[in-house]
């Protein structure tokens, strides 16, 4: 009887301590062994990295994960995160040789580099994670793996290749189509009324600058005649539909809205001007280019019940998301 009741209690410790670990071992769901176990068919990507003037060869999907936790807060709806990964990984393909693009020329064999200057912004899991409250690190950063796991392979074409995938931060309203701000039309980056992006801090701008600094910046440019009677002789030339500046004048020289960006620090070219006394003040709506995918407008239609794939169709006209496998196939 106690021999019995001993290879009963056995049985039943076997039932429930050892068949749900069976039982959890063959479910398929995502897993992320060491955070970034994300290999996707051996595709590597050659990154080279500024501060360390290091060409590192890096799983393609590892990288993503790198650019995702980059360019875009991770406290956006995992949708939003998605488009962007997406978006990241079709930015880096039409970039890589080994798909056919003309690299990084800023370093011998480099496919593209961690600068958002010129590529896009890279983080290590360690950066990531030190602009973030320690206790959503981890969170975070598996929402971030989950977005690239969840989309893992997938690139947007036009006509069957892979698309030049740009996109900001803040459109301000509307994006842009291409032409206007690159001088370039591309059939699928045309502009689209975005009216979701307004919780962005980067919404509205305002820039000061005395008489004197600002004359200062443009004597550093070699400009002349620039002040009238009273006040600063220049004015707007041309403009987009969405209100993006094209044309700049001051005083004899025509500018590029893009320049008259750069050179006084605006967050676009999307601005006013007025007079403040002796002082010039640009007002300003939205951040980066304008082409492409708003990221804020992004995670607002995410939050709107949009998902990834609605997101991308909804920036980038006429497009279809392929798997990269196949891609990869075709040329081959």
């Amino acid at each position: 009887m106690g021999k019995n009741i001993l290879i009963y209690f056995g049985v039943t410790l076997m039932v429930l301590l050892i068949l749900p670990a069976i039982l959890v071992k063959g479910c398929k769901g995502p897993t992320f062994p060491n955070d970034l176990d994300l290999t996707y068919e051996n595709i590597k990507i050659n990154v080279y990295f500024h501060k360390e003037d290091k060409l590192k060869e890096m799983e393609l999907e590892e990288y993503i994960v790198g650019v995702v936790a980059g360019e875009m807060p991770a406290r956006f709806d995992i949708e939003a995160l998605k488009a962007q990964a997406v978006i990241a990984r079709t930015y880096a393909v039409t970039r890589m040789r080994l798909f056919g693009g003309s690299g990084y020329s800023g370093y011998p064999g480099a496919d593209i580099c961690d600068d958002y200057r010129h590529s896009q912004h890279y983080l290590t899991p360690t950066e990531a994670k030190s602009n973030w409250p320690f206790w959503q690190r981890s969170i975070y950063w598996r929402k971030i793996v989950e977005a690239v796991y969840s989309t893992k392979g997938e690139i947007i074409t036009y006509q069957g290749k892979p698309i030049d995938a740009l996109y900001h931060s803040t459109c301000g309203g509307a994006t842009e189509n291409s032409e206007e701000v690159f001088t370039y039309a591309i059939p699928y980056l045309r502009g689209v009324t975005c009216l979701y992006c307004k919780d962005s801090p980067r919404f509205t701008q305002k820039v000061t600058y005395t008489k004197t600094g600002f004359i200062n910046i443009l004597e550093g440019e070699g400009l002349q005649r620039v002040v009238g009677a009273r006040e600063i002789d220049m004015g707007i030339v041309s403009k987009t539909n969405s209100d993006r500046i094209t044309y700049f004048r001051i005083g004899d020289k025509i500018f590029r809205g893009t320049d008259v960006r750069l050179l006084f620090k605006l967050n676009s070219a999307r601005f006013t001007y007025n007079y403040d006394g002796a002082n010039i003040v640009f007002n300003v709506v939205g951040y980066g280019h304008g082409v492409g995918m708003c990221q804020y407008g992004a995670n607002g239609l995410a939050k709107k019940g949009y998902n990834y794939k609605d997101i991308i169709n909804y920036y980038y006209t006429d497009v279809e998301l392929e798997n990269l496998h196949n891609y990869l196939s075709i040329q081959e």
